[in-house]
């Protein structure tokens, strides 16, 4: 029996790429929500239109699944900042409604997810690694704290498991112009000289 996968947010820029490589593997039975558009069909997938701030269709597949790769939410850390009681409480909101399916069926669904290296803060620290205590530095780092240790309670309380992934710098195929390394490829097609401001800030991506 094929493994069913359920990604909520698909229409957005991770979500187009997952969806992508999860298409090629046959050995996965695809379920992708969006509240708008949606990327062509294929035998493995069915594509679903709802909003995870409300109730619907979507969920008796939900509950079905084995994996669910959580990436619905606002992603403009600008735009939390001048909203951060709706980016707060929406992601907050969208999280919950997935925890609570998953806690009212038998099936302890697996929960990916996405996170941000932003947690860190504006640490001085030449190396940070997972031990190191998050620190919220707008809205939209908050949102992403108080959404792991959600996670965590629904794991200790009633054992359902999950995987976070703090992501850094996502670039490709479909990510907006205006996210900086898209931007900055965009310019050094256009132009010889590109600005990217502070050289000795270094990253290290292998460690």
């Amino acid at each position: 029996m094929k493994k069913r996968i359920f990604v909520t947010g698909s229409s957005g820029f991770v979500g187009k790429n997952l969806l992508k490589q999860l298409q090629r593997e046959t050995a996965y039975s695809v379920f992708a929500l969006s509240r708008t558009e949606q990327m062509s069909p294929s035998k493995n997938s069915k594509f679903l239109q709802g909003d995870l701030l409300a109730g619907g269709d979507y969920e008796k597949h939900m509950s079905s699944a084995e994996v669910i790769v959580h990436l619905a939410g606002m992603v403009n850390i600008n735009d939390s900042v001048a909203s951060p009681a709706q980016t707060i409480d929406e992601r907050t909101s969208m999280l919950f409604r997935i925890l609570e399916i998953v806690r009212k069926t038998e099936k302890r669904s697996l929960i990916i997810f996405i996170s941000t290296d932003r947690v860190y803060g504006k640490t001085t620290k030449k190396e940070v690694d997972e031990t190191e205590a998050p620190v919220p530095i707008e809205p939209y780092t908050a949102s992403k704290i108080i959404g792991e240790v959600l996670l965590k309670t629904y794991q200790l309380i009633y054992g359902i498991p999950y995987i976070i992934l703090r992501c850094d710098s996502i670039y490709g195929t479909h990510q907006p112009k205006k996210m900086f390394i898209s931007d900055m490829i965009q310019k050094m097609l256009v132009q010889e000289n590109v600005a990217v401001g502070d050289l000795s800030v270094k990253k290290n991506y292998f460690k």
